[in-house]
């Protein structure tokens, strides 16, 4: 795989496979960037890009907040905490990226600078494809390709959470 960082200013996707409705593969072209599998039954995700794997999934009592580890020896590496407007990622150094609405119609969601100044935006289509944008600022993260598979995980996160809830009002 080849990382992000690689390909500032070109389109990338996240793009679903054929065969699983939860596997998602962030791609510029032709090039293969991260993955992201996601367990039908539960939060628990696995995802790989260029920097390492990394297991993802849903913690605390109100199942508010996510972890993310690596794979290889389970190490924490960040926490998202949700909150009303979006959320928050801390990191175990203490770094902080802010999660939210970056434009009005709430199609486009970005991570951002504590300041505002986003970072990586993912853009929600009417299809089960998202384009990934990657500001310069971006550039310099260590954990760039986390950034943009986490995304699209909190995206994919709240849509199944918004269809249980559809579908309890409903049933």
């Amino acid at each position: 795989m080849k990382a992000i960082r690689e390909l500032v200013g070109q389109e990338l996707a996240w793009i679903p496979t054929e065969e699983s409705t939860s596997r998602y593969t962030l791609v510029a072209g032709e090039v293969v960037l991260a993955t992201l599998e996601m367990s039908d039954r539960t939060a628990t995700a696995r995802a790989e890009a260029a920097e390492g794997s990394f297991t993802i999934k849903r913690e605390g009592m109100f199942r508010e907040g996510v972890a993310v580890q690596t794979t290889e020896d389970g190490q924490l590496l960040a926490t998202f905490t949700k909150g009303w407007r979006g959320g928050m990622l801390q990191f175990t150094d203490g770094r902080m990226y802010k999660w939210g609405n970056s434009n009005f119609w709430r199609r486009r969601k970005a991570w951002m600078e504590p300041s505002g100044v986003p970072l990586v935006e993912v853009t929600t289509r009417f299809s089960r494809r998202l384009l990934v944008t990657v500001t310069p600022q971006a550039v310099m993260i260590p954990e760039l390709s986390l950034l943009a598979i986490l995304g699209l995980y909190i995206v994919l996160l709240t849509q199944r959470d918004e269809q249980t809830a559809a579908a309890k009002s409903y049933g």
